[in-house]
């Protein structure tokens, strides 16, 4: 994906997950996108190639799953860069900046709003069933552990537009930190989400709804 240094300015580091640094390109051009930027905190020196094949399997893999679900996933592509501390080839996914108004669906949305989404966002709604629905469907996003429990990963962003759900980092936890208690906290956050979706459906005439968030 062809990008001009001409078009955009480089901002630096605006974030800083559990295994990637987050930078901005910020567009200059308002008819181009400004994108993020997503280099590994830890890479050997001569590793690049394989993790960058490896990143791409793995993200084709789980849009297979979860891409027929309009919106959920954030597309992004795999590339090898100059690393922004060494200089070093490193692997890197870039992707659009959708802004910085991201809540993570757990942690920072009450059980309250997030049953309002559910009762007056068709979209929301639909995006949500599809997504409890696939992880029915496909026990391998179980046992691989997609990576819901990591912070933001799985967002609501909030726009003029309305609100929408999306899965920012579409991948697996690496194998190196995949845990029986992590599968388990996965688990119990789906049915979070089916039991707030089938409450939801019948709140109307009950009152305020409270789901504890796991």
């Amino acid at each position: 994906m062809p990008i001009s240094q001409a078009d955009y300015e480089f901002e630096g580091k605006i974030g800083s997950g559990g295994m990637n640094d987050v930078f901005l390109m910020e567009s200059k051009v308002m008819k181009l996108p400004s994108w993020v930027i997503k280099v590994p905190k830890y890479t050997k020196e001569k590793d690049y190639f394989l993790p960058a094949l490896k990143n791409k399997k793995e993200y084709d893999e789980i849009f297979q799953l979860l891409g027929h679900i309009p919106g959920l996933i954030v597309p992004e592509h795999t590339l090898v860069i100059n690393g922004f501390r060494n200089r070093k080839p490193t692997s890197a996914v870039i992707q659009a900046f959708l802004g910085s108004n991201f809540r993570d669906l757990f942690t920072e949305v009450p059980s309250e709003e997030l049953a309002h989404l559910l009762r007056d966002n068709p979209s929301f709604l639909d995006t949500t069933k599809q997504l409890v629905a696939a992880f029915s469907s496909h026990p391998q996003l179980y046992e691989k552990q997609l990576d819901i429990p990591g912070n933001r990963n799985l967002s609501v962003i909030t726009s003029p537009q309305g609100s929408k759900l999306l899965l920012l980092d579409p991948h697996y936890r690496g194998s190196a930190y995949r845990e029986k208690e992590k599968e388990e906290l996965i688990r119990q956050r789906i049915s979070y989400l089916e039991a707030t979706l089938s409450r939801s459906q019948r709140s109307y005439m009950r009152g305020p709804m409270l789901v504890k968030t796991p």
